[in-house]
């Protein structure tokens, strides 16, 4: 060919997605029971009226229906969809008025047809006569037509773990779940409630400014620890980190769909399209140490090195802070902070060198280095510190 020719190197620094696998006939199972046509009780005309589900929590999509002894005046929230008419038993027409849900009574109207739920303890509440209608007199004319509940967190069930068919159903001899349970959520803790507050407040379950998209994805899961948010023209790109012990924790494909869904409905549409929502980069942090000991035996003073280093450098946990464990995205890393940590092992005497390197954890490419005593290491905007090979050499 007698043509001179160039190599193209190609660098991926992306984390490819590996496939596990493909399972034909899967569909997705949820954790709830349905219940239908359960009576919760007969009105009596008083107002602040309270009945309970029997069972519990309640999750949401509950139907809640009311035998009226006449057809309704049509209201705000009520209208035609709202409303059934049946024949009982004896022949009679029955009016079936379904009843809606709101978070409270502040600026519901008398005629208004609603309830508040608390769907932990299933106790329903019902209007005053000037916050919300009164439900009418009548014997168990207070129904939930169609409810489910269950959730919470899920239970350690590793793949292939469900195997039991509760039920016969037709065409289908066995089952068995491909993939670990995901989602699902405990009650809130008053804590993590108090701190997402103001948050609350001033996003108004709308997602505008950057701290807006984190505090929603915390929100929308108890299963993320951190989340950072990055934007420019083009998108909006969310980066969460998924509670886990791992010392490199990453979303899965569940988890990440489940929150982006949940920011495009409370994005605005024009730019809906363009949040993204990824899981994390990582650097893997190398310390290089030489150091004097004294009688401790070497190999003691080398564990207990690489356990407090280990611990120090972990995502979720690490940092040195008690009261603000993990590192946060961008974080700047200290020599002084490894060398107060070392110098803090029985048996250490003297740091005679001291050297910390960034390297991308997936490509292994070296990033950054810093030594001495004072110097520092900042991480990129997007990357959390992760531990990496901790080397440790003794001097005489």
């Amino acid at each position: 060919m007698n043509q001179e020719r160039c190599w193209l190197k190609l660098e991926n620094n992306s984390l490819w997605e590996r496939l596990n696998g493909i399972f034909p006939n899967t569909v997705t199972a949820v954790n709830s029971t349905t219940t239908q046509n359960e009576v919760l009780g007969s009105g009596e005309g008083t107002a602040d009226l309270k009945l309970d589900f029997i069972k519990t929590p309640i999750l949401t999509g509950e139907v809640i229906e009311i035998l009226e002894a006449f057809r309704p005046i049509e209201s705000k929230n009520l209208n035609k969809k709202n409303i059934t008419t049946l024949q009982n038993e004896a022949g009679e027409e029955e009016i079936w008025v379904q009843w809606l849900a709101i978070d409270d009574f502040a600026l519901a109207s008398p005629l208004d047809t609603v309830y508040v739920l608390d769907r932990l303890t299933g106790q329903i509440t019902f209007g005053n006569g000037e916050q919300g209608m009164i439900p009418p007199k009548g014997r168990s004319n207070i129904i939930a037509k169609q409810y489910s509940s269950g959730g919470g967190k899920p239970t350690d069930l590793n793949i292939g773990a469900i195997q039991d068919l509760k039920t016969a159903i037709a065409g289908i001899d066995s089952v068995t779940n491909p993939v670990p349970p995901f989602g699902g959520m405990d009650k809130e803790k008053q804590e993590k409630a108090l701190k997402q507050a103001p948050y609350r407040m001033k996003s108004r379950d709308r997602a505008v400014a950057a701290e807006d998209y984190m505090a929603l994805a915390t929100e929308a899961s108890q299963d993320i620890a951190k989340s950072h948010c990055l934007y420019d023209a083009e998108k909006i790109k969310l980066i969460i980190v998924p509670k886990s012990e791992s010392p490199k924790p990453q979303p899965d494909t569940e988890l990440a769909n489940y929150i982006q869904q949940y920011l495009q409905q409370r994005s605005l549409i024009t730019i809906s399209d363009r949040i993204q929502v990824v899981g994390p980069d990582y650097e893997y942090i190398d310390v290089y140490v030489t150091l004097k000991i004294g009688d401790e035996p070497s190999f003691l003073v080398k564990n207990a090195i690489e356990t407090s280093l280990t611990e120090f450098l972990m995502p979720l946990t690490g940092g040195g802070h008690k009261d603000k464990p993990g590192w946060d995205f961008g974080a700047v890393i200290a020599t002084a902070e490894i060398t107060s940590i070392i110098s803090n092992i029985k048996g250490v005497e003297q740091i005679n060198c001291l050297e910390i390197v960034s390297k991308n954890a997936v490509t292994g490419r070296v990033l950054k280095r810093a030594g001495g005593f004072t110097a520092v290491l900042p991480l990129r905007e997007y990357a959390l510190p992760t531990p990496g090979t901790i080397d440790i050499s003794f001097s005489t």
